[in-house]
This record gives C-alpha cells, structure tokens and sequence, in this order.
C-alpha cells in the first residue's frame, strides 16, 4: 500500500473482527476487509514496559482481553466448537496486523489451533479440559519439542517410559517459548517401542525444572526457557491419539 492508502486486509466470512468494505490497495473492491484499528487496540505505550522489556500483569491481561474480544484465540479452530474457522490465508493476513501494531505481543493470548481438534478428537477429556480452556482464555499454552542436538533437522531423545497408569517423561527441552506463560505443555517424546508422540504435561507436575532462561531480543512478555524432565508422571489419558 502507498501512503495515501489505508490499510485493509480480506478476511473471510463470519469473522468477529471488525468488518468493513475499502479499496484494496490492489484494486479489488470485493470485501470483507480487516480494518487496521481494531489491531490498534493491542498496541502499548512507551511506559507499559519494565526494565529490561517485562510487561505488568495487568498490561498483559488487557492485551488477553482484548484479543479474546476479538476472537483471536480461535482463528484457526473450527466454527462449531466457537471457533473462526478462518483459512491459513486469512490467519496470515491477520498475524501479519497483530506484527505490525504489537510486534512479538501477539504471545499474550492462547491459541486454539486447527490441528489440536483434530489431534485430540478422540478424547473429549482433553478437549474440554485444554483445547477448549485455551479457546476461552482461561490456560496457557506452550510446546516443548526443540533439544540441544536439533538443527536443521529434528532430533528427539526425550523418553516416555509406560508405566501402570501413564507414562514417565525424561529429557531435556530447549527454546520453550512461552514456558514461563503455560499451564501447560505440549511435549514430544519417544514413547516405548511407538516412536515419537505428543503428552500433554501440566506445568505443575513434579520433576520440571528450568535449566536456563536465555534473553531474547522479543523476551517481552514470553521467555524462552531451557526444561529437564525428570521422571515426570504423565496420565495415559493425557497422550494425544
């Protein structure tokens, strides 16, 4: 767009975002369109931040308020569960907005993901207990699949070891973004003689211990901490598929 364009980005049918019809900067006036402002909204002022770039509990919590006001918890999650159900085109037009008007802010708030319904469509328990929580705002998500030997190429020595009613998670996680956020986890691991799968891990379960917390240049609010995993009991139930 040029300077005497203002800015609006498609969007699909039944977004709750603010819609509106503009000209696009390319010509095409078929609408919906996405309106800068509402994005706007997420944005900070100069004296929101501490030191060292920490965002206040409450700064951080009207940014969550505001994003689930918005729906962007659900972008990608299906309509019927009270979702978006937005395209991957349409939710890169929209993370493409929340960049620009907040930068690495968009971590404020959870993601309900497409791939989770579809992950976890067998077991309504973790449906209804972390999927749909994260819909509604009420958990934190992160994933813990990177370890220190991964490159350009994924490398996984995290162990489940079944046991009677679960499983027992040994290992290391690097880059955990979000981490200090989560209530939870999304952890890959070689589980026994199955190859890789995903568990779901409560962030208060007994054995977690931050490594390291490495600063990154976007810390604000999320961190990206190193975690080791020591015989962690993890519930049968909470192994997705």
């Amino acid at each position: 767009a040029n300077d005497q364009t203002e800015l609006r980005i498609p969007i699909g049918e039944g977004c709750r975002w603010h819609e509106e019809l503009a000209i696009d900067p390319d010509g095409n006036n078929e609408g919906p369109f996405l309106s800068d402002e509402p994005v706007k909204e997420l944005g900070l002022g100069a004296t929101d931040t501490h030191h060292g770039g920490e965002l206040p509990d409450e700064v951080m919590q009207r940014i969550q308020g505001e994003a689930i006001k918005l729906g962007l918890p659900g972008m990608g999650a299906p309509v019927a569960q009270g979702g978006l159900g937005l395209s991957m085109v349409d939710q890169v037009a929209a993370w493409e907005a929340l960049g620009r008007a907040t930068n690495a802010l968009c971590w404020c708030f959870p993601e309900a993901q497409s791939w989770m319904y579809e992950a976890c469509a067998d077991s309504p328990y973790q449906l209804e207990t972390y999927v749909q929580a994260l819909l509604a705002g009420e958990r934190r998500e992160a994933y813990a699949i990177t370890e220190a030997e991964s490159g350009s190429h994924e490398v996984v020595n995290t162990t489940a070891r079944k046991t009677d009613d679960g499983y027992l998670i040994n290992g290391e996680k690097w880059f955990v973004t979000s981490g200090n956020l989560a209530d939870f986890l999304f952890v890959q691991a070689r589980a026994d003689g199955d190859g890789d799968a995903l568990f779901i891990v409560d962030m208060d379960s007994p054995g977690i211990e931050v490594v390291e917390n490495p600063l990154f240049s976007h810390t604000f609010p999320s961190h990206h901490p190193t975690y080791r995993f020591t015989d962690v009991k993890v519930p049968a139930r909470n192994r997705i598929g």
